[in-house]
């Protein structure tokens, strides 16, 4: 049963990825055909851009699905970093499709706001489901968002300090990407960021000891998570893989958070 139940999971989400891309393409076509893809005259809809506008969408879909069960633990905080990582996701994608660098720049100003929040958001659920989250404090969770917080202020007042970004430079004309330098400010925030997930996978550890077996099953995949995710934006952020300037890491969360909610909601 549980077989079945994933199989039919799997055809489910390819019918609903082909219908979003067959819809994509009908609606680029229905554009030229009314003259308003002059209004697009700013956007290059490469794969990868497609990809994450694609997914986005489906990032929202499963928010609502969470929301319907929010009541579970963890459930309005899963619903949030939903919400979180939908706004990371289309921002994402359209400074993919940005064409000129200040354009590319404004649309990874807006999008810092659903990155930066991300990561605590999940630190908060992941507190939740394991139910460690009584040892926060009120205070100790808005400290949680300072650091986000003064890095979307360091990424909208950038042209004054350069602490975020140092430089811009376009990756090629094929991709159409965007490579950032990276400021001391970056370097902070991606440290704040990496001990927010070794925290998350030290909680998980502990209460894979301290839970029966068969819960495990639900915390392990959890567990593998918050390391494939951090380790994979890695690759991003030091220029490890084969595309210069590509970011998988909104893919991978959204792999996650989907997994996540059927398996367990």
């Amino acid at each position: 049963l549980t077989f079945s139940y994933h199989f039919a999971l799997l055809l489910f989400s390819r019918a609903v990825y082909h219908s979003l891309l067959f819809f994509a393409s009908f609606s680029a076509r229905l554009l030229v055909y009314f003259g308003i893809e002059r209004g697009l005259m700013h956007f290059w809809f490469t794969p990868y851009a497609i990809a994450l506008l694609v997914t986005a969408p489906l990032d929202l879909f499963v928010a609502y699905l969470v929301w319907q069960k929010r009541d579970r633990p963890g459930g309005r905080l899963l619903f949030y970093l939903l919400l979180a990582l939908t706004w990371w996701t289309l921002t994402t994608g359209l400074e993919a499709a940005a064409l000129g660098i200040p354009h590319k720049v404004l649309w990874a100003q807006i999008g810092y706001i659903g990155i930066e929040i991300t990561p605590v958001l999940a630190l908060l659920f992941v507190m939740a489901y394991t139910y460690y989250d009584r040892w926060l404090q009120p205070w100790m969770m808005r400290a949680l968002f300072i650091i986000p917080f003064m890095t979307i202020l360091m990424a909208w007042t950038n042209k004054w300090h350069a602490l975020l970004w140092t430089s811009f430079t376009m990756s090629s004309a094929e991709t159409n990407l965007l490579l950032y330098g990276h400021g001391p400010w970056y370097n902070i925030r991606l440290v704040y960021i990496y001990t927010l997930a070794v925290v998350m996978v030290a909680l998980l550890i502990r209460t894979v000891f301290r839970v029966r077996r068969i819960y495990r099953r639900q915390i392990i995949p959890l567990l593998l998570a918050c390391v494939v995710i951090p380790a994979g934006n890695l690759v991003y952020v030091f220029d490890l893989g084969p595309i210069r300037g590509l970011d998988m890491t909104p893919f991978t969360f959204t792999i996650f958070c989907m997994l996540l909610t059927f398996s367990i909601y």
